[in-house]
């Protein structure tokens, strides 16, 4: 996706790019009741892209599968595969 598409809640901070620090640490822990940015405009692509990028910066915070689990909301195995899809390359 070729547009910056952020959510009336990173707006409201001033955030101006999704995958900025502060825009993924807001989308992982977002106050609102249902993601703006879920939806067919957008599409799964970008929240697929957005998950990734969400791991792969707390992994360069050198946090382990546990720490990335709990900070992101996503399931140990959702963390696991996507790491294991990085190493063979998979990931792009």
């Amino acid at each position: 996706m070729n547009k910056e598409v952020i959510c009336s809640a990173m707006k409201k901070r001033g955030i101006t790019k999704w995958d900025s620090p502060e825009g993924i640490e807001l989308c992982l822990h977002c106050p609102l009741s249902e993601c703006e940015l879920d939806n067919d405009e957008i599409g799964v692509y970008e929240v697929t892209e957005r998950r990734k990028t969400a791991i792969q910066q707390c992994i360069s915070l050198g946090l382990d599968v546990n720490q990335i689990s709990e900070r992101t909301g996503l399931s140990r195995r959702t963390v696991h595969r996507y790491i294991r899809k990085e190493e063979a390359g998979g990931n792009r």
